[in-house]
């Protein structure tokens, strides 16, 4: 189920087992597996390991390598079409971090390098939005905190010349956000 981006704990497995025991063995109700049954689950399927799953939201857990590939042979012939230089190229992401949200420790075959579980639901965030031309050149970054208005406090604190900060709901970034930031670095 790793796979799928719904990776299983601890918890699952010894309810399922717990499960799986009380039709088989026709074990009574309140009979649960312990942490130690799990403990030697594991070592007795080598196979599995613990590791600590990273929270990957919807869109991007769609995202394939076919559509990666598609989406620069599309750049690469749009640019010829212009003939557009690497200057005017840029690329532009945004990244959220939950204050909320911790990463949870599940259990996956051993030869997992990445784990991911599906974000749950939208809640504050703080967003930060970087922009890097094909060439190197670098634009100050855009923080989107939540709420209405930014403290002086989180002003004097950013150390990064040129950087911005405006507010969202929620932290989000939004077309209308992008807009004006791109305008204001138009200046």
């Amino acid at each position: 189920m790793e796979h799928e981006g719904v990776p299983v704990g601890c918890r699952q497995i010894v309810d399922k087992a717990t499960e799986i025991l009380q039709v088989v063995d026709d074990t009574p109700r309140d009979t649960k597996l312990t942490s130690g049954w799990y403990k030697r689950f594991l070592e007795r399927n080598q196979d599995l390991k613990i590791a600590k799953a990273r929270t990957l939201s919807k869109p991007r857990n769609g995202v394939d390598n076919d559509a990666v590939v598609e989406f620069f042979h599309e750049l690469a012939h749009s640019m010829s079409l212009v003939d557009m230089d690497p200057s005017r190229v840029f690329n532009m992401d945004e990244t959220s971090f939950s204050p909320s949200k911790t990463s949870r420790k599940v259990v996956v075959q051993r030869t997992t390098k990445n784990v991911y579980v599906q974000e749950a639901t939208a809640s504050a965030h703080v967003t930060i939005v970087a922009c890097v031309a094909a060439n190197g050149t670098k634009i100050p970054p855009l923080f989107v905190l939540p709420g209405d208005t930014v403290s002086t406090l989180e002003c004097d604190s950013l150390s990064i010349p040129g950087a911005a900060i405006t507010t969202s709901e929620k932290g989000w970034t939004n077309s209308f956000i992008c807009r004006k930031w791109m305008s204001m670095l138009n200046s």
